[in-house]
């Protein structure tokens, strides 16, 4: 028997869908800034996955300053293993 190579396992699919949610859940604790900063650097949610100074020119801040915002909301986001795992998710 030939392996659907397109298929998916079922419990990849359920362990991906329970991220998803999970990710949604924290990122919605974020503030407003870098809630458009991670969704809008990561592509999630269907976004285009923009660079640094693309997501600058939308909140009309320094590409530096969006790094620094990114790396203060992925802290949170990975405060007490909250992401556990979701770093090459995001990659």
């Amino acid at each position: 028997q030939i392996e659907d190579i397109n298929s998916v396992d079922p419990e990849e699919n359920t362990i991906i869908k329970i991220t998803i949610e999970n990710l949604y859940k924290e990122i919605n604790k974020l503030n407003n800034t870098e809630q458009f900063v991670i969704i809008n650097r990561y592509g999630l949610f269907g976004r285009k996955q923009q660079t640094l100074a693309e997501v600058g020119r939308s909140l009309d801040l320094s590409k530096e300053r969006i790094r620094q915002i990114e790396r203060v909301a992925i802290g949170k986001l990975q405060e007490k293993g909250k992401l556990i795992g979701l770093e090459d998710f995001l990659r």
